[in-house]
């Protein structure tokens, strides 16, 4: 089974330091922050977000044509909440110039971008972001099912090309002893 592509920690450093706008800080906080795929990104409209509830979260396209609430972190929400306040968007969270949802290609572009700005030698795409997301989840020791959850995948036999990752770089999971020590 193929491993899968991911950001080093100083590609990723420079990466997260680099968006120009409001909203390319929030698209990449919702990739990086919050494990969205591009469908998820660009279908994502304010009246989805919960971020005054006491567990803040947002409603996503689901499997089966529902919708999975997905959990949003304080820096998440933090992010999202200032790029709203500034950027003022009518239905969709991430408007193109047409007040139409980006298109998977308009994401697609707008990462190339921050990835070309960062000085990065590899092209930056939605699913690097999200590799790159997943296997920091797998660093640090987050429960299968937690990371299943937190990046909308089935099942977590889904995670072992992710898994593979780690065993052939160095990256590796967290050892609790290794901090006793």
């Amino acid at each position: 089974m193929p491993t899968k592509p991911y950001l080093s920690q100083p590609d990723l450093k420079r990466l997260l330091e680099t968006p120009a706008s409001a909203k390319e800080k929030a698209m990449l906080a919702c990739y990086f922050g919050g494990g969205l795929k591009v469908h998820e990104l660009r279908g994502l409209e304010i009246k989805d977000l919960r971020l005054q509830d006491p567990h803040p979260s947002m409603l996503l396209p689901g499997h089966s044509g529902g919708f999975v609430q997905r959990a949003v972190p304080d820096t998440l929400k933090q992010t999202l909440e200032a790029y709203l306040a500034q950027e003022r968007p009518g239905r969709w969270v991430f408007e193109s110039g047409y007040l139409e949802p980006y298109t998977g290609r308009g994401i697609e572009k707008v990462f190339e971008r921050m990835g070309r700005r960062a000085g990065l030698s590899v092209k930056v795409t939605p699913t690097l972001i999200r590799n790159t997301f997943i296997i920091k989840l797998i660093q640090y020791d987050s429960a299968k099912e937690c990371i299943c959850q937190m990046a909308g995948l089935r099942s977590p036999k889904a995670l072992i090309p992710y898994y593979e990752s780690c065993l052939i770089t160095s990256i590796r999971p967290r050892n609790p002893l290794e901090e006793l020590g």
